[in-house]
């Protein structure tokens, strides 16, 4: 018994429109047996195998992933990020994100410091005025006035550098701002300020030393309108000394400078204390080691 394979149902439509030298080429075998084959059908005991076809390279798997990672790369890119910053969130460096990005076409005019350049511009255009009016509503707001009485007062507007160090709205905010660190109450505004000053005639003679200041009546209560007066520096201390004694003067300093012995070891009291705040034990050891030394020089 012969049983045979149709050459049809055997190899479908693999050989359409192929020669029949082809095809014996193709599975090895002479040109009236694939004649014999198409006619008869093929033996089973001789039914050839198709040759496999050998892949030099498998078949490259797509990278989802890599993909998404890199599109987010490029659109975190045109929106304004530095390739530095891009590089740190994915733990790479600027050089391999620049090439991960450019062989996926974005070059350096699409984004990164191209665009925020532009969006500077553009807000520099358009926001102009939003920030010319914040800053304005800023100087009214510290001052206490319209920003037109700030200039007139102050001769020109007011600035933190160093070429409006002397101005009157410089000198003004300095006082509110070391009131504030002192924890006392500031109620003046700038022209109720500049008017005290004015009224007394020594604003030209301000300052440390043997110059005038602004102090509070009494040193009590807040910085406001009819409970300050100008004096000397001296004047102001000297008051200081004598109304308050040591111990309501070192009230309120921070542990770290109020101590309750001294570098030796002794004890801090007002009785043992100058009003500076100096040990006068301490200071009468040296006074006496002083002494001693001079009389060993002297023998």
């Amino acid at each position: 018994m012969d049983p045979r394979v149709p050459f049809s149902e055997l190899f479908g439509r693999k050989f359409d429109g192929r020669t029949n030298t082809d095809i014996a080429a193709t599975l090895g075998v002479s040109l009236p047996t694939i004649a014999h084959w198409k006619e008869r059908g093929i033996p089973a005991c001789k039914v050839p195998s198709l040759p496999a076809v050998k892949r030099r390279n498998k078949p490259r798997e797509i990278d989802r992933s890599a993909m998404w990672r890199t599109y987010a790369m490029c659109c975190e890119y045109k929106q304004g990020k530095t390739l530095e910053q891009i590089g740190q969130e994915y733990g790479l460096t600027r050089q391999r994100i620049r090439q991960i990005i450019s062989k996926a076409g974005v070059t350096s005019g699409d984004g990164g410091v191209s665009v925020r350049s532009t969006n500077r511009q553009f807000l520099a255009i358009h926001d102009k005025k939003a920030v010319k009016d914040s800053k304005i509503a800023k100087a009214e707001t510290l001052f206490g006035c319209s920003f037109d009485t700030i200039i007139e007062i102050n001769g020109g507007p007011f600035v933190w550098t160093k070429s409006g160090y002397g101005s009157p709205a410089r000198q003004f905010a300095n006082q509110k701002l070391t009131a504030a660190q002192r924890g006392i109450g500031w109620e003046l505004t700038l022209p109720e300020w500049w008017s005290i000053w004015q009224t007394s005639g020594k604003y030209d003679q301000r300052g440390p030393g043997a110059g005038y200041c602004m102090t509070r009546v009494g040193a009590t209560g807040p910085y406001a309108k009819g409970n300050v007066e100008i004096k000397t520096v001296g004047q102001n201390s000297s008051e200081s000394y004598y109304k308050h004694p040591w111990h309501e003067r070192f009230e309120g300093i921070h542990p770290i400078g109020k101590q309750a012995h001294c570098k030796r070891g002794h004890l801090r009291s007002p009785e043992t204390c100058s009003p500076c705040g100096n040990c006068r034990i301490c200071a009468a050891i040296r006074y006496a080691n002083r002494k001693i030394a001079k009389l060993a020089r002297a023998a």
